[in-house]
């Protein structure tokens, strides 16, 4: 399987996705669907290249990013650095950033020193350690980093969804001032290898799981698939994209 990192900017829209396409080559894509904001580029990170990030250390894997010129001014975290919105390493795992409105953050723990990491920096630290979710969670959970996140920013929070060439997944969320991990198998049964904006990740999976059964129904009330709102709710109108690709 091999993972191909896709950033379409388009002005005026805000639907970020992430999906594994239904297909014999297994493709990862990610769309980032902007208006105003940020100025972004891609670079790419060698092997051994040394972040000047507190928490990262230097790079295991080779991989490529898309960074954002004028997101990176969150303190304390050492001297600036590129943040990564999105990349992709030469092992074939993939990291996303996406939006998750009213996040509640972990706060900055002095005491854990060097371990401390910004989570704005999460994808960095992902695509230059790891080569499979699998391994990043291990070491989320046995506290390689202790994530953090800048007070006030929980409002316009974030979460991030990690992929290896395997087509495994793991997403991270920060809810109730804790971090979250949620393992996506992507097996097409309890999970689907989608993911996008608001709301958290298990309600995005719990609605997959409600559509794929009015599907199995004799007399289905189903929207057709494709339109930009296809599944999605009022409230949560950024459900759409990924969900309407899965079913294609």
């Amino acid at each position: 399987m091999r993972p191909v990192l896709s950033l379409s900017l388009c002005a005026l829209a805000c639907g970020c996705s992430d999906w594994i396409m239904n297909d014999a080559y297994g493709l990862s894509v990610r769309t980032m669907d902007l208006g105003t904001g940020p100025t972004f580029a891609l670079k790419t990170m060698p092997r051994g290249h040394t972040p000047l990030l507190v928490g990262v250390p230097a790079a295991k894997l080779g991989h490529i990013i898309s960074i954002g010129a004028n997101m990176t001014d969150f303190e304390p975290k050492g001297p600036a650095d590129d943040m990564a919105f999105a990349g992709l390493n030469e092992a074939g795992l993939s990291c996303d950033l996406h939006a998750l409105l009213n996040s509640s953050y972990p706060p900055f723990t002095p005491a854990a020193g060097n371990k401390s990491l910004n989570l704005y920096f999460f994808c960095n630290y992902a695509l230059g350690k790891f080569d499979s979710a699998a391994g990043l969670k291990a070491a989320l959970e046995a506290g390689d980093v202790v994530l953090w996140g800048p007070p006030g920013m929980g409002a316009g929070g974030v979460h991030f969804i990690v992929r290896d060439k395997s087509g495994a997944g793991l997403a991270v969320e920060f809810i109730d001032g804790k971090t979250q991990l949620y393992d996506d198998a992507n097996d097409g049964e309890n999970t689907f290898g989608v993911f996008t904006n608001e709301p958290p990740w298990p309600w995005q999976n719990a609605n997959v799981r409600h559509y794929r059964w009015k599907q199995s129904l004799a007399r289905p009330a189903t929207a057709m698939p494709g339109s930009w709102y296809g599944l999605s709710s009022p409230a949560s109108p950024s459900l759409s994209l990924s969900y309407a690709e899965y079913t294609y």
